[in-house]
Parts: structure tokens; C-alpha cells; sequence
């Protein structure tokens, strides 16, 4: 009978108590205070939430973020001192399966250097270890914080465009020639089309495309800004920024690292926070110049859903 009350169990969270009980075990030691409470008051909007449970508690917890395109952000497990042996590797099964039925392509997940086992547990899952990405962010700029967009103190000799959904097939050519001799994350397998990249940006953070930019000179597009609003976190993610290969080293990609900051300050967020491969050299030093500081290092692991 012990035996039967204590046998794990992996399966989705499916009410918002189990919801809110496996994210408050999940995020426990990743966001802290009134960050907390904010987003777990949003458990109702909560999916791929998967709960390990023995012995009529909550052992081990891990989160799938499905966005609207290919990939999905996996939060790696967490587990008690209590968890039965193999209960990370049974929440990966039920994360990565869970993946699959929705139609996702891929799913990513970031692991802190210091993460004890956790990147064994990947690797030993079939997980594919990328490149290490340094976490950075750099404070919100108050010179714009009487406007809600670039103003003349800082877009230099650019144009802004604001993007809207007319524009879509050309920011997609602007992200295509950004790709190009691009040194972040060349050895990452199967990197996404601009048109996947799109539809993933699109789901991150609340702010959909509003803050995503078009950058101009004269009549060329040179290259592109795209971020997204974290209003939880008073802050916002850089998402992506590229210049296209004839236009790089006139400093423009410090200038539109400054703006984003600047955009955060109009908006009256915090920070502005991004990841960049850990072996790009001129992309460190172009966000290093415009304000940004190393705030931790992660690895990227990638687990295909189709093979």
C-alpha cells in the first residue's frame, strides 16, 4: 500500500491550484517577491505547466512556454528532496512529448554554468548542447522619457521606421541580410528562417510587434530592432538587432543598442535585457559600448521534436 501512495507520477497541471503550486516550487529560486505574485495570479493563462507528485505532494515541477511559432522555451525541472530517482528525466519526457502534440518544432532550454547535473540530465535526454550566451542589461536612459519613440538626441543619421503588419515581407528580407557572415550562434544545428524567428518574437513578452523598428538610411533598409515589452518585470528584451554586412562598423549598432534603452525609459521600464552568443566578439563589445553589462551566463540546449 506505501508503495502505491508513494509511486510518481508525471502528468500536466490541470487546475489552477496544481498550476499555482508546481510554478511557486518552479520559480522559487528564479523570481522572487512581487514578480512572484504577479505572475501567479495569472495561473489561468498558464500552459505546459508538468507536476511530478509521491507520496500526495508535489515533487518536481518544469514549465514548456509554447509561443505562437516553432519553438518552445523549456524552464528545466525542478525537483525536492523528496523526488523518486529519474523524476527530471520523467518531467522531460512529459515536457518534450507535450511539445510534439502542439506542433512544435523545437524546444530550448537555457542552463545557468553553475546548474549542478542539470546539463547532464539534458545531454544524457538527447538534448544538443549550443553555444553559452551571456546574459546582459543595460539600465533605461532617461534622456527619451518624455516620448514614446527614437527622437533626435539619439537616432543620429538613421530613420526609424515603426514596424506594422504591412511591412512583414520586408522586415523579413532585413532579418534575411542581418543573417548573413552573422557571428551569433554560427554552430547552432538548424537555425530558424527569419519568417520562424518573426513568429516567435511575435509571442514574447505583451507587446506583440509594437516595439519592433526598421532602420533607414536615406532610402535603404540597413538593418532592424526588434523588442519586446516585459511589464511584470519592468523591463524590456531586446529580442534581435542586426545591420546588414555593408553597413557594419560605422557604429549603428551602438546607436540602436542606445536606443532601445531609451526606449525603455519612455515606456517607464527599468532595463533592458538581452543574450548573445558568448563567442561574438563585436556584438559583446557593441553592446558593452552602448551601456549593457554581463549579468550571468547560460547554455543553450536544443531538443528537435521531428526528426
Amino acid at each position: 500500500m506505501s508503495s502505491v501512495r508513494n509511486e510518481l507520477r508525471v502528468r500536466l497541471a490541470s487546475t489552477d491550484e496544481e498550476r499555482l503550486e508546481a510554478m511557486s516550487l518552479l520559480l522559487s529560486d528564479r523570481v522572487i517577491g512581487q514578480e512572484t505574485a504577479s505572475l501567479l495570479q495569472s495561473v489561468q493563462r498558464i500552459e505546459g505547466v508538468m507536476m511530478a507528485t509521491a507520496g500526495g505532494e508535489v515533487v518536481g515541477a518544469s514549465w514548456l512556454l509554447r509561443p505562437a511559432g516553432s519553438a518552445a522555451l523549456l524552464v528545466p525541472p525542478v525537483t525536492t528532496e523528496r523526488a523518486p530517482a529519474g523524476t527530471g528525466y520523467r518531467l522531460l519526457t512529459a515536457a518534450t512529448s507535450w511539445a510534439a502534440e502542439n506542433d512544435c518544432r523545437r524546444v530550448q532550454a537555457f542552463v545557468l554554468n553553475d546548474a549542478a547535473g542539470m546539463e547532464d540530465l539534458l545531454t544524457e535526454f538527447g538534448f544538443h548542447a549550443g553555444p553559452r550566451l551571456h546574459y546582459m542589461a543595460g539600465e533605461a536612459d532617461q534622456i527619451a522619457a518624455t516620448g514614446s519613440g527614437p527622437v533626435a538626441e539619439w537616432t543620429g543619421e538613421l530613420q526609424w521606421s515603426r514596424y506594422d503588419s504591412t511591412m512583414r515581407a520586408r522586415m523579413e528580407q532585413v532579418v534575411e541580410q542581418t543573417y548573413i557572415d552573422s557571428l551569433d550562434c554560427p554552430e547552432t544545428p538548424d537555425r530558424q528562417s527569419p519568417q520562424e524567428a518573426l513568429d516567435n518574437y511575435l509571442a514574447a513578452g505583451e507587446s506583440g510587434a509594437r516595439h519592433w523598428w526598421i532602420l533607414r538610411r536615406g532610402e535603404r533598409d540597413v538593418g532592424c530592432l526588434i523588442l519586446a515589452d516585459h511589464p511584470v518585470y519592468r523591463q524590456l528584451e531586446l529580442l534581435y538587432m542586426g545591420i546588414v554586412p555593408s553597413c557594419r562598423g560605422r557604429g549603428w549598432g551602438i546607436l540602436v543598442s542606445r536606443g532601445a534603452r531609451h526606449i525603455a525609459a519612455a515606456l517607464g521600464r527599468d532595463r533592458v535585457v538581452l543574450a548573445v552568443d558568448h563567442g561574438n566578439s563585436p556584438a559583446l563589445q557593441t553592446y558593452e559600448k552602448a551601456g549593457y553589462r554581463i549579468t550571468e551566463t547560460r547554455r543553450l540546449y536544443l531538443w528537435n521534436c521531428r526528426p
